[in-house]
């Protein structure tokens, strides 16, 4: 992938979404998407999380992500999906 291409994933039905950029690519995130409901999403360093409450009105945030500090979308039930689009910045 290279700077200015965008970049987007989702996840199988049911289950925690993270993804994490290769090593010395940064990527814009500026869209969570879900079907239903999750307790939140944010950042992740592979043991802690600073997130968003999705009823904190984060849905306009734009989360800046490394290989280091990386996406993570709860769980949003049996059968529905998460996923995000972005760009890649770096």
């Amino acid at each position: 992938m290279a700077v200015g291409e965008v970049v987007s994933g989702m996840s199988a039905a049911g289950t925690i979404f993270t993804f994490q950029p290769a090593v010395g690519v940064e990527v814009m995130v500026s869209s969570v998407l879900r079907s239903g409901t999750t307790d939140a999403y944010g950042l992740y360093d592979g043991v802690n999380w600073a997130y968003f409450l999705t009823n904190d009105n984060a849905l306009n945030q734009k989360l800046f992500i490394t290989n280091s500090l990386y996406l993570k979308i709860n769980t949003v039930g049996a059968g529905l999906y998460s996923g995000f689009s972005g760009i890649q910045i770096k």
